[in-house]
């Protein structure tokens, strides 16, 4: 018996569930991978690199802001002390 044989045996005893089930999981992971493209594809673009940018900033400031509050606290709370 040759390998082809052996495959088309081994395929051929395979239940339809199995094969169901194979089929989902390669299509999913095919959706996973266009997406993960598309993905990129969007974020390569010049005007989302500019909104990622802008929105980095503004949470770097935000982080500044709460860290400089929260400092003022505790400078607060030891004077009490």
């Amino acid at each position: 018996m040759n390998e082809w044989e052996k495959e088309y045996l081994k395929k051929k005893r395979k239940t339809a569930y199995a094969r169901a089930k194979e089929s989902r999981r390669k299509s999913y992971e095919a959706a996973k991978e266009k997406m993960k493209q598309a993905r990129k594809e969007y974020l390569s673009r010049p005007e989302v690199k500019e909104k990622i940018e802008i929105a980095k900033i503004r949470a770097r400031k935000k982080r500044r802001e709460i860290a400089a509050a929260y400092n003022e606290k505790r400078k607060k709370a030891t004077s009490q002390k």
